[in-house]
């Protein structure tokens, strides 16, 4: 086996090798060794293929064999000058595949057990095409890499990833691929990306995969280790590019900063997601040069299916305008706010955890309709944060339906206009803290349908509004109650309303449910013992026990 190792400019080729992969003549001081270190060390199989058949280009070590007219070979870099289908095969210690064909030609590779190294440049470069398609062939394994410095005109930053093209790009078949972006990054087109299948491993020192138009994913096993972006979308000049779709597959990111980074929309309708960003949730804080988020995109995340596990340092799902979630199971453990929207947030359908976070919900306006919702928060479960100007009877929370709960450190549902609750049912277990409410609004706090059970501490702590039509009650305790304890709401004759088991200490309980009914007496128990009583003698009532 011959080693080659990523960015260390070992090797000495012929002096026929085009610029874009020469030996490049930037000196590296030991200041920078770590910087300019490679990623990985990857060893390479001895060269296999010694002759060429037509429409085959391969691979001999430090040479290329091709025989036909669509293709010509300098040292070793081919170019491939017409569309069609191209085998790819063998072993290239330093060399290039640059592609300059029509651009309303379509060039196919297949990669079929290829091993290449370009010290400096892209290992593939397309130049001009109507669309680059890697085809990775059943059962190869396949891996392409770059050196850790490129050798470019003067005033120029581009090409600057591995695989780079300025054509719309697909990535297909059922083979191995492995990307190794020692220079910056890892896979990017200046047109649309899109990845159908494969199982695909990249590594970078910058961003994985840029599509600076749209990047799509339908399919594949995508693993990728990143130094900033995990995948991340440029054009922000039109409104319909941009943007970013994920259908199927299985996805796995490991980023320094935002695991998708998408300048338009984020959509998911299917597959399997985990990202890890900026090392987690539990990473240092104080460490606030970059954004680090799981899911940031500029206009509107939208989710209508699959599996999502975000743990991130920043907000595991953020948009600067709206995020919908149609359906689909997803669980975050951040160290900011679980979903934030600029303007609005709205579930739909799905199961949504929060096992850690800031805040777990917080935009300008929430509405729930559905879904199954649990939120743990070191401040505000959910957050409603209306604008300076905001009309405090303006809705600015809408609880439609599903099922909430909420572990708040801080205020449970903390709205700063009024909520308004026809569905739903809603478990509040709230602060301990008296400066904090389980349930905290500036307007009202209206409900004609559903139930809420909300545990919190007695100073500041607030019930629905009067306004409601559904029996309501706001009991503060003489003394508070201990965790773990077996809170029961029960009518005279024993029948249950409501049970729970009390995850923290509390002295004040909020109920509203159409169980309540006017001029009937309830008990509070706790763990089968009455500590109180009430009589529901209008349809809302305060009482101080």
């Amino acid at each position: 086996m011959k080693k080659i190792i990523c960015g260390i400019l070992a090797l000495i080729l012929t002096a026929s090798i085009l610029t874009g992969c020469e030996k490049g003549n930037k000196a590296v001081s030991n200041e920078d060794e770590s910087l300019f270190s490679p990623i990985e060390e990857i060893s390479f199989p001895d060269v296999s293929y010694t002759e060429a058949k037509s429409g085959e280009i391969i691979f001999n070590g430090d040479s290329i064999s091709y025989n036909g007219k669509s293709a010509t070979v300098i040292g070793s870099v081919v170019t491939i000058k017409k569309g069609g289908d191209y085998i790819v095969k063998g072993t290239l210690y330093n060399g290039q595949i640059v592609i300059e064909a029509d651009d309303t030609e379509k060039v196919i590779l297949h990669l079929d057990g290829v091993y290449m190294n370009c010290d400096n440049g892209p290992a593939i470069y397309c130049k001009k095409a109507d669309r680059l398609t890697i085809n990775l062939v059943f059962g190869t394994e396949n891996v392409l890499m770059d050196g850790t410095s490129y050798k470019l005109p003067s005033g120029a930053d581009e090409p600057d990833a591995c695989v780079f093209s300025k054509s719309d790009m697909t990535i297909k078949g059922s083979g191995n691929l492995k990307v190794i972006g020692n220079y910056k990054k890892g896979i990017k087109t200046k047109d649309d990306i899109k990845i159908i299948a494969g199982n695909i491993t990249i590594k970078s020192r910058d961003d994985s995969i840029v599509g600076r138009d749209s990047v799509t994913i339908s399919g594949s096993t995508l693993v990728i280790e990143s130094g900033a972006d995990g995948v991340k979308t440029t054009n922000d000049a039109a409104a319909e590019k941009g943007y970013c779709s994920v259908e199927g597959g299985t996805i796995s990111i490991k980023c320094e900063n935002d695991g998708f980074d998408i300048v338009n929309d984020f959509t998911m309708s299917g597959g399997d997601l985990t990202i890890v960003s900026g090392g987690g949730f539990d990473s240092d804080h104080s460490i606030t040069d970059a954004s680090r988020k799981g899911i940031k995109a500029q206009t509107a995340v939208m989710i209508n299916g699959g599996t999502i596990n975000l743990d991130s340092r920043d907000d595991a799902i953020n948009s600067s305008d709206i995020v919908v979630i149609y359906d689909g199971t997803i669980e975050t453990k951040t160290g900011d706010d679980g979903i934030n929207a600029a303007n609005q947030i709205t579930i739909i359908n799905g199961k949504i955890t929060v096992y850690n976070s800031d805040e777990g919900l917080e935009s300008k306006e929430i509405i729930l309709t559905g879904g199954d919702i649990d939120i743990t928060s070191s401040d505000n479960g959910i957050n409603a944060t209306g604008t300076e100007e905001t009309d405090k009877e303006t809705t600015l929370l809408t609880i439609e339906g599903g099922t909430i709960k909420i572990n708040a450190e801080g205020d449970g549902l903390d709205v700063n206009g009024s909520i308004r609750q026809t569905g739903g049912d809603i478990i509040i277990f709230g602060p301990t803290k008296e400066d904090d409410g389980a349930i905290d609004y500036d307007g009202s706090y209206d409900i004609s349908g559903g139930s809420i059970f909300a545990l919190g501490s007695r100073a500041m702590a607030l019930g629905v509004s009067q306004s409601s039509s559904q029996c309501s009650a706001l009991i503060n305790l003489q003394s508070s109650q201990a965790a773990n304890s077996i809170l029961s709401i029960t009518d005279l004759n024993g029948n249950e309303i409501l049970t729970i088991t009390a995850k923290k200490a509390y002295q004040s309980v909020v109920i509203s449910s159409n169980s309540l009914t006017v001029g009937k007496t309830y008990k509070v128990m706790v763990n089968d013992s009455e500590i109180t009583n009430f009589t529901q003698s209008v349809i809302n009532i305060t009482e101080e026990k």
